[in-house]
């Protein structure tokens, strides 16, 4: 696993990163502890110096939701803002405003990363009917995205229905 500095995406840099490496980031910043303490400081001073987005998605990275949500309710309105901030809500319990967010993310698009956290949203608030529903909209992607099939898998196994679960699990692990 590269490091922050190996990774060589800067989030503080000025333009923010695209969704692909905002993930690799992510994975960077969680490799360990010195990298997370240290991020944690650079999202400290980006929040210091007003830098609301970069600083709630950095503090969204290293699992400092209140510190998340606080930023990103500041910043400017965009995609990443949302989605970042619809996750950090999630995390902390806060549904209902995760699924309002969720719905400013998604208007207009056809965004699937917006249908499977919005399943996630309502998967953890116990919601399973609704979160079936929400993902019926990305069926579509049955035979070509692990991601849906991994989606699927988590909501069937909080509904007990284990081997459904494995089967899309199975299936999310040969797409992949």
């Amino acid at each position: 696993m590269p490091t922050v500095s190996e990774c060589g995406i800067d989030l503080f840099a000025g333009q923010l990163p695209a969704k692909e490496e905002l993930y690799k980031l992510n994975a960077a910043v969680n490799s360990s502890e010195s990298a997370k303490i240290k991020f944690a400081k650079q999202a400290a001073e980006a929040a210091e110096s007003g830098n609301a987005l970069t600083a709630g998605i950095a503090f969204a990275m290293i699992g400092d939701n209140a510190g998340a949500i606080e930023n990103l309710e500041k910043a400017k309105d965009c995609y990443e803002k949302f989605m970042y901030l619809a996750w950090s809500l999630r995390k902390k319990g806060d549904y209902d405003a995760a699924i309002k967010i969720l719905d400013k993310a998604g208007k207009g698009s056809n965004d699937f990363e917006v249908v499977f956290e919005k399943a996630a949203v309502l998967r953890a608030a116990g919601k399973y009917d609704e979160a079936e529903q929400v993902l019926a909209k990305a069926a579509n992607l049955e035979n070509v995205s692990a991601e849906y099939h991994y989606a699927l898998g988590r909501l069937l196994e909080r509904q007990g229905k284990y081997a459904d679960a494995i089967e899309n699990y199975e299936r999310a692990t040969e797409l992949d």
